[in-house]
C-alpha cells in the first residue's frame, strides 16, 4: 500500500513540476531578439505549452531549436516539417 501512494506521489509531482514556472512575463509580452526567441520557444516546447505558438515562427527558429529541444520532441517537429 505504501508504494503505491509513493508512486501516485511522483506521478503528482511530474504532472505540477510540468506548469512551475520560474518567470513571470506580462500578459501580452512578445519575444523582441533572436536570443529572446529561442529561450521563449525551449521553454514552451519543452513544457508542453503550446498555446500562442505559430508555426512559421517554430519552422524559422527551429534550424537554431534543434539542439536545445527534448529529443522527442525534435523528432515529432521534424516529422510535422517535412509534411
Amino acid at each position: 500500500m505504501r508504494r503505491l501512494r509513493n508512486q501516485e506521489f511522483f506521478v503528482k509531482m511530474k504532472a505540477m513540476i510540468k506548469y512551475n514556472w520560474d518567470y513571470n512575463l506580462p500578459k501580452n509580452w512578445l519575444p523582441k531578439t533572436k536570443k529572446q526567441w529561442l529561450w521563449y520557444l525551449e521553454r514552451k516546447i519543452n513544457y508542453d505549452d503550446w498555446e500562442g505558438l505559430k508555426k512559421e515562427i517554430i519552422k524559422k527558429y527551429f534550424p537554431f531549436l534543434k539542439k536545445r529541444l527534448d529529443p522527442g520532441k525534435k523528432a515529432m517537429l521534424e516529422n510535422y516539417f517535412k509534411k
